[in-house]
């Protein structure tokens, strides 16, 4: 089931080109992490749910590209969460990544592998 309600009704181009983008991120990471992705939409806060969630965030906020329309705002609305949450979760992923090298290995290869699929 695809979710294009989140595009905004007066919206253009460029907006719907982004919420593709979000929505094939949170399709991907849940592959990856093997998380139902109405599951990442849910109120779920077990520790499996939550790092895979601050992983969208985080990944999100990295492919903004610079145009802005990934506000927190924005990612955070996709995933039923607010801007707070996006802003936390970034935070929580970039410690993380500093901390244990294999996760940081980890979310470089998701990166690389997003990247190529998309071919950002």
């Amino acid at each position: 089931k695809r979710d294009y309600h989140l595009i905004p009704k007066n919206s253009n181009e460029n907006l719907v080109e982004t919420n593709h983008l979000l929505y094939h991120l949170i399709e991907f990471i849940s592959r990856k992490e093997a998380i139902e992705v109405h599951t990442l939409k849910s109120d779920s806060m077990t520790k499996e749910v939550v790092l895979a969630r601050y992983i969208i965030f985080y990944l999100a906020r990295l492919y903004n590209k610079g145009n802005g329309t990934l506000t927190f705002k924005f990612i955070g609305n996709g995933l039923n969460k607010d801007h707070a949450s996006v802003m936390y979760g970034c935070g929580i992923i970039k410690d993380k990544m500093e901390k244990d090298l294999m996760f940081g290995a980890k979310i470089d290869q998701y990166k690389t592998d997003f990247t190529k699929i998309f071919k950002l």
